[in-house]
């Protein structure tokens, strides 16, 4: 009787254990090992497996990628299921497990440009690498104009929301949000930054997944 009782709670123990374990192994170390070579044309498989061990020894080394430039692990976040790998010096990529409310299985990729402008793209796939249909629009940068003011000013408002089309957007995960930053000014002259400038809000639109919809979190 007693054995039976070790035996019932012994496998208990690791179907508990399974139940935490992240979507069943398939955690987010697992998952950039086997992104798609399209998805990461810059770093084979093994220069993924590298990076992750030399991580996990503390041993943040940077490692050549398949043009001989150097790429570097900067985070990996096993609880939050977040990875960011500088691909090259001048590009980015983040890989994030989210947890949606669905229990949809979802991936979500950010790959950043870094110079000469910061701007994002994010796309979202299932764990077999098949594209979802959730979509997340990148802002406009007139979504920093200080309406109130702006509105109020006696200028070319048509000149500004010209000046303002062109959109550059860095996008990174904090938990499950979206951070949003405007890098549109970068692309202006210093006459036209002096002019646009008191009308440009100096923050981060903060974007929350709500019944399958990105929204600026209030």
């Amino acid at each position: 009787m007693i054995v039976c009782q070790k035996m019932n709670k012994t496998i208990i123990l690791y179907f508990l254990f399974f139940l935490t374990f992240p979507a069943f192994g398939q955690s987010v170390e697992k998952l950039f090992l086997e992104l798609p070579e399209n998805l990461i044309p810059l770093l084979s498989k093994q220069n993924r497996f590298e990076m992750i061990e030399y991580y996990k020894a503390n041993q943040q080394d940077s490692i050549k990628n398949k043009f001989g430039n150097y790429a570097k692990l900067e985070l990996y976040d096993s609880i939050n299921q977040h990875i960011v790998v500088n691909t090259t010096k001048n590009s980015k990529l983040e890989i994030k497990i989210l947890n949606r409310s669905d229990s949809i299985k979802t991936i979500a990729l950010i790959n950043t440009i870094l110079t000469p402008i910061q701007h994002s793209r994010i796309s979202f796939y299932n764990s077999q690498w098949k594209k979802l249909s959730l979509e997340f629009l990148i802002p406009k940068a007139d979504e920093w104009l200080k309406k109130d003011i702006f509105d109020n000013e006696e200028i070319d408002k048509i000149w500004i929301s010209k000046l303002m089309d062109n959109s550059f957007v860095a996008l990174n995960f904090e938990g499950e949000n979206i951070i949003a930053k405007n890098y549109s000014i970068e692309t202006m002259s210093v006459e036209e930054k002096k002019i646009v400038l008191p009308f440009i809000e100096k923050k981060a639109l903060i974007y929350e997944l709500q019944d399958n919809k990105w929204i600026i979190k209030k």
